[in-house]
This record gives structure tokens, sequence and C-alpha cells, in this order.
């Protein structure tokens, strides 16, 4: 599904997703994720893999590369994902 083929907002998408028991797997811009070396990543998109979230705190658990190459949990703000998703 492509960015024009969203009828509903990305994060009400990726809820409905894990709620029915779906991991989502997209691109985002680096930029916007609070665990990234900016210097890096500087307006470059990157895969990564949400298999949760919490409403209460609205974020989203996620698995990406660390600084070390290593595959680690995170946590990003559903606008942190929104950003993200419409910039990437």
């Amino acid at each position: 599904m492509t960015k024009e083929e969203m009828t509903i907002p990305i994060d009400r998408f990726v809820i409905n997703c894990i709620d029915n028991q779906q991991y989502f797997y997209t691109y985002i811009n680096h930029t916007v994720l609070p665990y990234k070396n900016k210097e890096f990543v500087e307006g470059k998109a990157h895969d990564i893999l949400i298999y949760g979230y919490e409403w209460t705190e609205r974020s989203f658990h996620v698995l990406d590369f660390d600084s070390e190459s290593r595959y680690s949990n995170f946590v990003i703000t559903f606008d942190d994902l929104i950003k993200g998703y419409e910039t990437a």
C-alpha cells in the first residue's frame, strides 16, 4: 500500500495492524527518531519494524539497528512515526 492509498492516519493504521496480530514494516525518515545519531542519517529513509504500542503513552515499540549495528528495541512516539512516515 502506498501513502496515497492510505485512507486513515498512519498511526491508526499501525494500531489496527497490531490489534490484528500483524507487525508493521515501513520506511521512515530517521531524522525524527530520538535514538539515532543525526550526523549519520540526515534526510535518509530507513526501514523499521513496529511490533507493539502503548496507548496511554502514545508510543510504539520498534525494532531497529542501534549505533553498534545490533538489532534492538526502541520506543518512538505516535508523532515521531507520523512525521517520519510523511517525510520519508
